[in-house]
C-alpha cells in the first residue's frame, strides 16, 4: 500500500502520470471523510468512469475485493481473446515452420517424444508451450 502525499499535482494527474501503479485507488479527502465514505478508482477504465463515488467506508474493503476480482476476469478475458485469435494450425512440419516465422502460436501434432521435440527445437527454435488436454486425439503427418 503507498499513501500519496504529493499535494503538488491533482489526484487525476498523478495517478495516470505513472506513479501510481496499483489497480485500484482509494481517495479520502476531508468531505468524503465527513461523510464516511470514499471513491475507488480502477486502473482499467480512465476519468469518471473508472470512480466510484460515495463509497461507505464499513463496506470498502468488501467493494475492493469485487473491484479487483472484476478487474481479474475482465484481464485474463482480454488475454484469453488475444491468445485465441493468433492461433493457427499447421498440419504439416513444412506448414509449421512457415506459421511459426510469424507471430502468435501454433498448433501442431506432435507424438510425444523428447527426440521430436528436440528437433523441433533444433530447426526452427521452437518450444513446446502447452499439451493441451481437452482436444481430440488426431493423426498427424510426418512431412
Amino acid at each position: 500500500m503507498k499513501v500519496d502525499t504529493d499535494f503538488e499535482k491533482s489526484p487525476g494527474f498523478r495517478s495516470t502520470s505513472g506513479s501510481c501503479g496499483c489497480a485500484v485507488r482509494v481517495e479520502l479527502g476531508p468531505k468524503d471523510l465527513a461523510k464516511q465514505a470514499c471513491v475507488v478508482g480502477r486502473r482499467d477504465r480512465p476519468g469518471k468512469e473508472g470512480k466510484e463515488f460515495d463509497v461507505p467506508l464499513t463496506g470498502a474493503a468488501d467493494r475492493i475485493d469485487a473491484v479487483l476480482r472484476d478487474i481479474q476476469a475482465g484481464l485474463f478475458a482480454k488475454a484469453k481473446a488475444f491468445r485465441d485469435s493468433n492461433i493457427r494450425t499447421a498440419n504439416t512440419y513444412e506448414e509449421f515452420k512457415k506459421l511459426i516465422e510469424e507471430p502468435g502460436f501454433v498448433w501442431m501434432h506432435w507424438d510425444g517424444s523428447r527426440a521430436t521435440e528436440d528437433k523441433i527445437q533444433q530447426e526452427t527454435k521452437a518450444t513446446i508451450r502447452c499439451i493441451p488436454f481437452d482436444r481430440a486425439k488426431e493423426a498427424g503427418t510426418d512431412r
